[in-house]
């Protein structure tokens, strides 16, 4: 799961008082483990996508399209983006999955927002698990075999090459 964060009083997301269930997002077409997925229309307007910090696909343009026509998601929608100066065209709705809450932002900035905490969540991932995964009794290593010890060099390696991918 990914690193929770404060989102209600973040400055580039709006929050939306609606109740949303707690399917939709996998209705909507996103089956990832992630917090936080953002949902926006295409530039057309013919397809809806999704994207999580790390993947993104096309989402059920149908589930979309029945969703925001409800009356009360419609009207909270309109006042929102027209309260922030969003174009319909450049909103994205951000679910934080974890709480059920719903949040409206432009879409480059909740991309980016995403990106960001999906970094944060890798670079605090791949430290932990080498951390254990290399959790060598020092003491051991005086009677170590040769070749236990280039197993071992061999995975440090690895999990360098690992965190430098990640973080580059």
């Amino acid at each position: 799961m990914s690193e929770l964060i404060e989102l209600e009083n973040h400055p580039h997301l709006m929050p939306i008082a609606l109740d949303i269930a707690e399917t939709l997002p996998r209705e909507l077409g996103y089956e990832g483990h992630s917090a936080y997925v953002m949902f926006h229309l295409s530039s057309d307007g013919k397809s809806v996508a999704w994207f999580d910090g790390v993947f993104g696909t096309i989402g059920n343009i149908s589930v979309w399209h029945r969703w925001v026509s409800d009356r009360k998601v419609r009207m909270a929608l309109r006042g929102i983006i027209f309260h922030q100066g969003i174009t319909d065209s450049s909103f994205s709705l951000l679910f934080d999955l974890s709480t059920q809450a719903l949040y409206v932002g432009e879409l480059n900035r909740v991309r980016h927002l995403l990106m960001d905490l999906a970094q944060a969540q890798a670079n605090t991932t791949t430290v932990g698990q080498l951390s254990m995964e290399l959790n060598v009794d020092l003491e051991a290593l005086d009677t170590a075999t040769p070749e236990y010890l280039d197993r071992l060099f061999s995975r440090l390696q690895q999990g360098m090459r690992f965190i430098n991918r990640t973080l580059h």
